[in-house]
């Protein structure tokens, strides 16, 4: 397993599983995109997407405060 520099046999041993199962994981795993530790792009996508729904948040707020202001001077 390049990730940890390890032969997968060796980590399926440690495991205490079959070395098949363990490559056939991990190339699934690798095929979908995700060969970093299970769960990892859950934990960081929903703070991403948090924080990119807070920054349109903040922005349509400013906006908004900009617009009643500029209507507060004008009338």
């Amino acid at each position: 397993m390049a990730e940890i520099g390890k032969p997968i046999p060796r980590v399926a041993k440690g495991l205490g599983i079959n070395g098949t199962t363990l490559a056939t994981w991990v190339s699934r795993a690798r095929a979908a995109g995700r060969a970093g530790p299970a769960g990892e792009e859950d934990e960081l996508a929903r703070p991403r997407r948090e924080s990119a729904r807070l920054e349109r948040d903040n922005k349509d707020w400013s906006w908004s405060v900009m617009s009643s202001n500029v209507a507060w001077s004008c009338g």
